[in-house]
């Protein structure tokens, strides 16, 4: 499952639905995703970070539609190995 930074700006309980969640921060405008520490990013989802959602949803908020922010479910806070 993933969902965009604008749909969750236009519908909170988008983002409601992802909490407890753990993701991956995917940038459209690149075309890859964060890597851990928000350092850059990379193609290859096994480097990539892993984030709470509601963490990552702070980390990414500002960017803008240009960068077409999107969240990837990994799985849920308790099961996925969180590296951020």
């Amino acid at each position: 499952m993933e969902r965009t930074l604008e749909a969750i700006k236009l519908r909170p309980d988008i983002g409601a639905r992802l909490a407890g969640k753990v993701v991956h921060i995917f940038s459209g405008e690149h075309g890859y995703y964060w890597r851990p520490e928000a350092a850059g990013y990379t193609g290859n989802p096994k480097e990539a970070g892993q984030w709470p959602f509601e963490e990552a949803l702070a980390l990414s908020r500002h960017a803008g539609k240009e960068k077409r922010i999107k969240y990837r479910v990994v799985g849920s806070a308790c099961a996925v190995d969180v590296r951020r």
